[in-house]
């Protein structure tokens, strides 16, 4: 209903695209050590040529609006799980072929990223006390990635390096801190300013990868005690992230000078620019103020 009423109205008057979360829609039961128990509510499933065509005509008059984002030309359409979709290049073909026949100029595959850490030399690094889950975090890899979601025919993708922060540790030292977190009623935390230093790379530049930032991240509203938190985030922390980001895609073509932040309003996950009690409106406003700054130093582009 909401994306059916943006284009019955018109309003509002703001660029958008839409991202396909293509994944299995779950009820969990969180325990303390952050797994969970699934109960499946609505399977995804690819029904093949059928199917993805008469999705694409479900999405061709958000195509054709004239708010609908385009890169290069092409209305941007992004998958979070490119590769969990089996035939992900038949569609792609698919769709860009009907696209063509509707007078569009095809369509601009995006694919949603985490990247990869190598697990045989993370153990190796050393940590600041038992509680710092955080090394050297620069054996995180989104390049294999990448090719890989490429490879299917698409034609860029959004990095978010978040997932594997927290993944630095062998087996055993992660159940040892599991069962003390369970004891001590204490969820796995991590000092923003320290994070924020792993969530970028120098990746970032290439012409087909947009980055992902982050304001913030709590886990626990939905796994309690097995969450994952990031602590003292700050408007200012996040405002020069964002900019050290921006900087990093300065000199990409105009239409490939993308910066997804990650999220909008995921309150379930402590990660949100909407307006709090505690900030008011200071995270859209850093958002704003770094983004006046990059327009000023960049004021040619």
């Amino acid at each position: 209903m909401p994306i059916n009423e943006v284009l019955k109205t018109g309003k509002p008057d703001f660029p958008f695209m839409i991202c396909w979360a293509n994944q299995t829609w779950h009820k969990k039961f969180w325990r303390y050590d952050g797994t969970s128990e699934n109960m499946v509510l609505i399977e995804q499933g690819y029904g093949g040529r059928q199917d993805y065509i008469d999705f694409f005509y479900e999405l061709l008059p958000f195509f054709k609006d004239n708010r609908y984002i385009k890169i290069d030309g092409k209305p941007a359409f992004m998958l979070h799980k490119p590769k969990e979709f089996p035939d992900l290049s038949e569609m792609v073909a698919i769709w860009n072929e009907l696209a063509c026949k509707e007078g569009l100029n095809g369509v601009y595959f995006i694919g949603y990223i985490n990247g990869n850490i190598n697990e045989d030399t993370s153990w190796k690094l050393k940590r600041k006390s038992i509680w710092d889950p955080i090394k050297n975090m620069a054996n995180i890899n989104v390049i294999d990635d990448m090719n890989n979601v490429i490879s299917k025919g698409l034609d860029a993708v959004a990095a978010n390096r978040q997932y594997h922060v927290f993944d630095v540790r062998n087996k055993i030292r992660r159940l040892a801190s599991s069962a003390i977190r369970k004891v001590i009623h204490r969820p796995k935390t991590i000092e923003y300013k320290e994070v924020v230093k792993y969530l970028k790379g120098e990746e970032d530049t290439l012409e087909n990868l947009f980055p992902i930032v982050l304001p913030n991240w709590d886990h626990t509203p939905r796994s309690s005690y097995g969450g994952e938190v990031f602590v003292n985030s700050t408007p200012e922390l996040f405002g020069n992230y964002l900019y050290e980001v921006l900087e990093s895609v300065s000199n990409k073509a105009d239409e490939h000078q993308i910066v997804f932040v990650k999220a909008w309003n995921e309150w379930g996950e402590g990660n949100y620019l909407e307006p709090d009690y505690k900030w008011g409106r200071k995270y859209l406003e850093a958002v704003k103020e770094a983004l006046n700054e990059f327009e000023l130093n960049h004021h040619d582009h």
